[in-house]
């Protein structure tokens, strides 16, 4: 995905009523495209952006060790430009799930495709969208 392509699945989420938890789950190869300078305009996007997000949790769940990378680097950019939202990366849903305190995930994630339901939003970030 393009650092464009980013920006417009979070417009998208940012949209109406974003929930306080999120799951971005980062499929491998997904944010190749990204470099440093696009991190730093995805955290800026976020910090302008919050709609009542404030306290919230965001959870990155990223098996690949390059998209790990990257989500590890939001998390550092979010704290540096005090963005008041939680986040965290994992490598697995099952441990995204345990911080946010959930057990289970309010529903089925579709192959590529994103939803929100109820009050933890999940998403899949695909290359194909």
């Amino acid at each position: 995905m393009t650092c464009e392509e980013v920006l417009n699945e979070l417009r998208l989420f940012y949209q109406g009523e974003p929930t306080k938890f999120v799951i971005w789950i980062v499929p491998q190869g997904a944010l190749l495209q990204l470099n440093g300078g696009d991190l730093r305009r995805i955290a800026d996007f976020v910090k302008d952006n919050l709609q009542g997000r404030e306290e919230g949790k965001t959870a990155f769940v990223a098996e690949a060790t390059l998209a790990f990378g990257f989500g590890r680097m939001l998390n550092n950019l979010g704290e540096a430009k005090e963005i008041p939202v939680s986040t965290k990366t994992f490598r697995s849903i099952d441990e995204a799930l345990e911080w946010l305190g959930l057990d289970a995930l309010p529903m089925e994630l579709g192959h590529g495709q994103g939803t929100v339901a109820g009050e933890v939003g999940a998403s899949t970030i695909s290359a194909t969208r």
